[in-house]
């Protein structure tokens, strides 16, 4: 496995029930876990319910809060815990999970940038070589294998920042036209929404119209809403959580629910 830099296409064969006839990714991201704000009871219930459930994991970024000195605003001083201990309890949260072959890999945030920014370490390249899965950078391409089926996956944790939900998904539409990806999935919007989009291509070998359809996932987060930055911006709430995306095995289809 590769610990250098993020691996430009993760590739994994995701085992399933056949009586069930799929298999489950949360995309899980934005825990901002050290925030005063956080609610970790749900994140590590969530956490507990796939490891329960054999369902796989995607880490979509800023997995922790991680302020520092140079950090905009008082997040510094805000923070429950400080950094090194918040990639502590955030590694052993996801070492269960890890262990039982069911984190497909990390995605470094921009709240994780703030030390490479400030001092050149990576904390999720670190952590995930302590977990020993792969390190996808900021953004990565992922091919699943489901039963007979492939699904092409492209996850990014984002930048920027939009206030309403149709100009986050839009957003994320916006990558949908540049990566063909069966799914899109988007962090740092800090929304749980979906949509499925329809892209037509020409098939050169049947000389047919082709349909294909898109799945833009926006990957929640789990930051409590009254007196946050949200609140104090004007930002309307969200439900917090993470999306599950099930992947069916007979037939190429994704269902997305929160």
């Amino acid at each position: 496995m590769r610990r250098g830099r993020p691996v430009k296409l993760n590739q994994k064969t995701l085992q399933y029930q056949k009586s069930k006839g799929y298999a489950e990714i949360v995309f899980f991201g934005d825990v901002h876990l050290g925030s005063k704000n956080c609610e970790v009871e749900k994140a590590q219930a969530m956490l507990d319910y796939c490891l329960k459930h054999k369902i796989y994991v995607l880490g979509m970024g800023d997995l922790i809060e991680c302020s520092t000195k140079g950090s905009i605003g008082a997040g510094v001083y805000d923070q429950s815990t400080n950094p090194q201990e918040q990639f502590e309890n955030c590694t052993d949260m996801l070492f269960p999970l890890a262990e039982a072959g069911l984190l497909l890999g990390l995605h470094r945030g921009n709240h994780e940038m703030r030390t490479v920014n400030d001092v050149s370490i990576d904390l999720i390249k670190m952590m995930c070589g302590i977990l020993r899965v792969p390190y996808l950078g900021g953004a990565c391409w992922s091919l699943f294998r489901v039963g007979k089926q492939n699904y092409s996956c492209y996850s990014i944790h984002g930048k920027g920042g939009s206030q309403f939900p149709h100009t986050k998904l839009a957003k994320v539409a916006r990558v949908g036209d540049s990566f063909m990806a069966d799914i899109v999935a988007y962090g740092h919007l800090h929304q749980l929404s979906t949509h499925k989009a329809q892209r037509q291509s020409i098939d050169l070998r049947s000389k047919t119209i082709r349909m294909q359809e898109q799945s833009l996932v926006i990957t929640g987060h789990y930051l409590k809403y009254f007196h946050s930055y949200a609140q104090d911006s004007g930002m309307p709430p969200n439900k917090t959580g993470s999306p599950k995306a099930k992947l069916m095995a007979d037939k190429k289809d994704v269902y997305v629910s929160f």
